[in-house]
């Protein structure tokens, strides 16, 4: 997982720099092997005016594609970076679930229809028992055409 760090209008310590990535190595961890890169952008909104006004933008880029952007604002921008890295693990957590079931849904649906089994919608009206449930198209044609030669 490769984080980089950029700075606008702020000066950036080298003890905010490394607790924003361990926050980040130890909020993601899980998710690395599907996280390509991380980039930080550091702000200070107000410049010397002060009031909330440290600003924090993470993008996160997803693989093999996809991209999070996640962003935090505090009058501390170790509270900003800590909220960022919460709000990042949940918004990925989220989007890749999503795209676990979605796939899941695709290959259950996918089952349905090679084995001829079509999905049953809810339907309240009469019901045709011409064909037997549970058959192939093919097989209850040839069912059909039987029964009206007989």
């Amino acid at each position: 997982m490769q984080i980089e760090i950029r700075t606008r209008n702020l000066e950036a310590e080298e003890t905010l720099r490394s607790f924003i990535e361990q926050r980040l190595e130890r909020s993601l961890r899980r998710f690395a092997p599907r996280i390509r890169r991380i980039r930080v952008y550091l702000g200070d909104i107000n410049g010397p005016r002060g009031g909330i006004d440290k600003r924090i933008r993470a993008v996160l880029d997803l693989f093999p594609k996809g991209q999070i952007v996640v962003d935090g604002t505090s009058e501390n921008s170790f509270a900003a970076a800590a909220d960022v890295a919460h709000r990042l693990q949940r918004s990925v957590r989220r989007a890749l679930q999503s795209r676990i079931s979605r796939r899941l849904r695709r290959a259950r649906n996918g089952a349905q229809y090679a084995s001829g089994v079509m999905p049953q919608a809810p339907f309240n009206g009469p019901v045709d028992r011409s064909f037997p449930r549970g058959t192939r198209n093919g097989d209850a044609a040839e069912q059909l055409q039987h029964a009206v030669v007989e």
